[in-house]
């Protein structure tokens, strides 16, 4: 039994689409932003912005924060 299961802990899913490169937060800590450094399947693979560590989540459990401003799209 895992401790969501025990208490009943929804996590939560967002629809909006990510892709590498995105800022993102994960889950109810607003404050951590991420960058999303690659995806397969519906893991992602994600940096802290401040303190560089890496870590593997569920794609769907990432919140679009901002995307990266790309010139060629002018």
């Amino acid at each position: 039994m895992t401790y969501l299961n025990l208490f009943h802990v929804e996590r939560p899913v967002y629809d909006e689409a990510i892709s590498v490169g995105d800022t993102v937060t994960v889950g109810a800590d607003q404050s951590r932003q991420f960058e999303v450094m690659a995806l397969r399947g519906q893991k992602a693979w994600l940096r802290d912005s401040i303190t560089g560590m890496d870590g593997i989540v569920v794609a769907v459990r990432c919140r679009l924060v901002s995307r990266p401003f790309h010139h060629d799209a002018l």
